[in-house]
């Protein structure tokens, strides 16, 4: 910190003293409690090669699980036997720490209503590209599992002709 301009170091000395108290902020709150600008906080999330305020809060609340669960892995550790391999414990935490933090974002009536969507529709068309892809096909499967009317494409040339033939009662 000590050859970062003066707004850079207030910045990260504002967030290295309270990473949790950051993650509730918008930029423009951020900004004011370290007497910067707007300006000053993209470029400290550029600085750390992040594109945006965006994409700094989700590293850092994943920086700030991956030292809650190291701190209760040691802490397990020497209170307890650990039944399962090392490698394993830590990557069943750090998944269930994961999950954990992607449900607290999620919102009960936008869950509910999508759900009554895909209920109420004739055909369900589950789309994706990159790892998108991969999430849409888990999802068709458990659809299909569950009697839904799902379908997944994995080429973009059928999943565009697909996407014309939805109706009102299809769902995307």
């Amino acid at each position: 910190m000590n050859t970062a301009p003066n707004a850079l170091a207030r910045i990260a000395l504002y967030v290295a003293q309270d990473p949790e108290a950051v993650l509730a902020l918008s930029i423009a709150d951020l900004a004011r409690n370290t007497a910067t600008g707007s300006a000053s906080i993209v470029r400290f999330c550029r600085t750390l090669g992040l594109s945006g305020f965006r994409e700094f809060k989700i590293a850092l609340s994943g920086e700030i699980e991956r030292r809650k669960l190291s701190g209760e892995l040691a802490e397990r550790a020497t209170s307890e036997a650990v039944d399962t391999a090392p490698r394993i414990a830590i990557l069943s935490s750090a998944l269930q720490n994961s999950i954990s933090a992607s449900a607290r974002g999620f919102d009960d009536l936008q869950i509910s209503g999508f759900a009554n969507r895909i209920r109420a529709a004739r055909r369900v068309e589950l789309f994706g590209t990159g790892p998108s892809s991969v999430c849409a096909d888990i999802l068709a499967m458990r659809l299909i599992c569950l009697g839904f009317p799902a379908h997944c494409s994995g080429s973009a040339t059928v999943s565009h002709a697909l996407a014309r033939g939805l109706g009102s009662l299809s769902l995307a």
